[in-house]
Formats: C-alpha cells, structure tokens, sequence
C-alpha cells in the first residue's frame, strides 16, 4: 500500500506541475464558454419584444374622444405588451387581412364612447380572417371577454333605469348613469388587479443569464479534461503490468487518475474563483462572499466530471482520440440536456433523454451554486454517475493491461 501512495504523490505532483498550462488552456476555455453563453442569451429573449399582435383599425369619420380612447389603449403596459395598432381605411384593412399582415380588422365608429355613456347600443365590428392564425385565436378569445365585460356594464344600466323607472325616480337616472359608469370603466381599465402574475420561463427557476451560466460551467467541466491528458492518458502496457505485478490493479490506477484529476480541477476552479472575485471587487467595489461559499456545491459536478474524462481517455485509442471524445460527448450530451437551447423548444423525448444523461445534474448542480439552493439528491445522483465512470475506468485499464 505504502508504493501505490508514493506512485500517487509522484502522479499528483506532475500533475500540479502542470496546472499553469492547465489554467492557461481553462482561460481559454471561458472565453468559449463564455461567448457561447452570451450569444445564447441574446438570442433566446431579444430586449424588445416582437411578433406582437397586430390590428388593423378603421374609424368611422373623426372623433376626438374615440382617438383618446385608442391612443390611451396603445399605451397601456398589458395592451402594448401584446398588440399593435394601424390606422387605416377599409380597402387597405381588408387587404392586411387577406394578406396576414392583419390578425383582426376593427371598424369602429365615430360616435363609440358617447353612445357607451348614454347607453346606446353601437356595436364594434371585429373581422378576422377565415384561416385564423394563433394569433388571432387568442385575439378573439380576448375581444370576446372585452364584450362580456361590456355587456353586463350595460345590463347593469338597464337594471337601474327598470329600478329607477318602477320607484318614479326618473329625474335621477342621470346621476346613475354616472355613477354606473365610473363604476365599470374603473373596473374595465384596472383589470389587471384581478389576476396574480405568475411568470413563466424556458429556463425555469434560474433567469437566461444564470440559466447560460450553469450551462457554461458544466461544458467548462467537461472540456477540462482536454486540458489533463498529459496525465491521465493510458499507461503502456510494459508500465500496467508492473504495476499489476505490483499489486496496484485495475481500480486503484483508476481512482488514482480520478483523484490527481479532482484535486487538479478543485485547485484550478478554486484559484480561478478568486481571481474572478477580485475582478468582480475592482469592478464593483464589492465582495462575492455568497457566491464563493457556494463553491462547495459544485463538487459532485467536478467529481462527475472528472470521473467521465478519466473513462473516456481510457477508452479511446490514444491521447488524441480522447481528447476528441471528451469534446464530442460533452457538447452531444449538453445539447440533449438543453445545455444550449432550453429543453421547452426542444422534443419532448428529449427531456426523457436528458433525465438519464450526468450533465441534466450537473447544471442543477450548477443552478444550485448560482441560487444557493443545495439539493442533496441531486448531489446523490452524480455521486452515482461518478461510481459508474469510475467502475467503467477500471474495465478499461483492467482490458489495456490485460493486452
């Protein structure tokens, strides 16, 4: 036992000798990640907002009050978020709508917002087309609950003036109609205080930039094995039989890979780390101390990680080939994982997939160190990940010494 510790301090320092280069190559290796993430970011949540709704509108003559109206529905935050306005005539509205550049064509006449005050019946005419888009679903969906709420605002006008009729106070309906319509315009325009805002997200609990971020950390993990095969390629066959003769088999000389590959990774991250966090001091004046005590949630990562490049430079035929390997199978499985597009734009057997795949933990483990929100199934499970690796190393060292 004592000559397997000494051949694992002789390994370990060669490998810490080397961690200048490594850190070079792992420099390198954020700057990818860190492009890949950053482009990922823009390109799933653009800053404004696009593809809205849009309506065409035709006016029946010129109104002043009804102009206030539109004008005032264009700039309201639930309206503006989702539909867009044009102004037209009924020739070119039409042909925006035979065209699909139009979801709805609204004729709207000029005397709409006194006829609503006195009670009068003047009906807005929405048109939409015969092949109607989702878009135009959801837009009649909502204009049909705008004349449900217009509608029982005028049932109750009539209920009052039956009332006011039947009790003979006729010379107060005016005052009614008053109140009544400040009522339900207050009720019509402060809608929104009805409903709960929940928001919904591709990327889940984490926002695009943290969700890009766990998703830059794991393919940063699994390319870093790129950076260690110097020390974690195979043996020659003359070394692995000594070495079996020696009484160090197949499953110490993997773990011994596994261990000089975590302590290489855990150092690096961790120098790494630090000289993040004095940046991010000069910066904003402001030390990460929260995030550097996550730290610790990234272990299971690393040790997965590692465990799965130790397997594949054993696996392949040579250094070189391994290094392929890792770059195939890490981009491969975080893809599938949605490492690159989330998995809701992704088919749903992907998500299945993704479930049996290491790198679906590792960016919850990822996610967990950004949040601070430590799950300890999660760590479980690429604590087992590691054992298959590990066992699966071993075969491979077992086959290559055995010749």
């Amino acid at each position: 036992m004592k000559f397997y510790w000494r051949l694992q301090l002789l390994e370990g320092k060669r490998a810490f000798r080397k961690l200048p280069q490594i850190l070079l190559g792992a420099v390198v290796l954020i700057g990818i990640v860190g492009t890949i993430a950053f482009c990922g970011q823009k390109l799933l949540y653009q800053d404004e907002a696009s593809g809205r709704i849009q309506i065409a509108v035709v006016m029946d003559g010129e109104s002043e009050t009804v102009d206030l109206v539109l004008s005032f529905l264009e700039h309201m935050e639930t309206v503006a978020s989702l539909c867009s306005f044009t102004r037209t005539d009924q020739a070119k509205g039409m042909a925006m709508l035979k065209d699909g550049r139009a979801a709805a064509l609204m004729e709207v006449p000029g005397s709409l917002v006194e006829d609503i005050i006195s009670g009068v019946n003047t009906p807005v005419r929405v048109i939409f087309p015969k092949d109607s888009a989702v878009a135009g679903s959801l837009l009649e969906a909502v204009t049909s609950a705008g004349a449900g709420t217009l509608a029982s605002a005028q049932y109750g006008i009539y209920a009052a003036y039956g009332l006011y009729l039947n009790y003979g106070l006729e010379s107060e309906l005016n005052q009614a109609y008053d109140d009544l319509n400040r009522i339900y315009l207050s009720a019509a325009l402060n809608r929104t205080n009805l409903f709960d805002n929940e928001s919904s997200s591709a990327t889940g609990e984490l926002n695009v930039a943290e969700y890009y971020l766990a998703s830059g950390l794991v393919l940063f993990f699994l390319l870093w094995g790129i950076t260690c095969g110097s020390f974690l390629g195979k043996d020659s066959l003359a070394l692995s039989r000594k070495l079996r003769a020696a009484g160090i088999g197949a499953v110490k000389r993997s773990f011994g890979r596994w261990l000089n590959a975590f302590l290489v990774m855990a150092a690096g991250v961790g120098i790494l780390a630090l000289l993040g966090a004095l940046f991010f001091l000069v910066w904003t004046g402001t030390w990460p101390k929260e995030l550097l005590l996550h730290l610790p949630a990234l272990l299971p990562a690393m040790a997965c990680a590692c465990a799965l490049t130790v397997f594949l430079y054993q696996a392949a035929p040579t250094a070189g080939s391994g290094v392929l390997l890792i770059f195939c199978v890490a981009v491969g499985m975080l893809f599938l994982a949605g490492g690159f597009v989330p998995s809701a734009f992704l088919p749903g057997a992907f998500h299945t997939i993704s479930n049996f795949l290491p790198v679906c933990w590792m960016m919850q483990s990822a996610g967990a160190f950004l949040t601070g929100e430590f799950v300890f199934w999660d760590a479980a499970i690429l604590l087992g990940f590691t054992g298959i690796f590990g066992i699966l190393g071993a075969f491979f060292v077992r086959r290559e010494a055995m010749g």
